[in-house]
């Protein structure tokens, strides 16, 4: 017999490789020939972690999310609104990205 827990991990794990396939098989239709995933980004910032000195994972502060005064966000509200501000840069980049993407999988 089967434990109630037991089951329900299972129908999870099911339900988990399922939806696994469906998006691997949809990842296939979109990108047949993996350009998708062999794409190179470059990395023009230098990266965003400082050096680890024993405290854990440090960030240089010009990546660091800031309210739009310029300092670190404190809550949620000074994140939302600072992320309303950003959006139409945001969507810009996106945008540019999405471009670079397609103009690379069409040559």
């Amino acid at each position: 017999m089967i434990r109630d827990g037991t089951k329900a991990f299972f129908q999870n794990l099911n339900g988990y490789l399922e939806t696994k396939q469906k998006m691997d098989d949809k990842y296939k239709e979109v990108d047949e020939f993996e350009r998708i995933a062999n794409f190179v980004l470059t990395d023009d910032s230098g990266g965003i972690e400082l050096k680890d000195e024993g405290n854990g994972k440090l960030f240089k502060p010009q990546y660091q999310q800031q309210t739009v005064e310029g300092k670190p966000v404190s809550n949620i509200k000074e994140l939302h609104h600072a992320a309303e501000a950003a959006q139409s840069v945001y969507e810009e980049i996106i945008t540019r990205l999405y471009n670079r993407v397609c103009q690379e999988c069409e040559g």
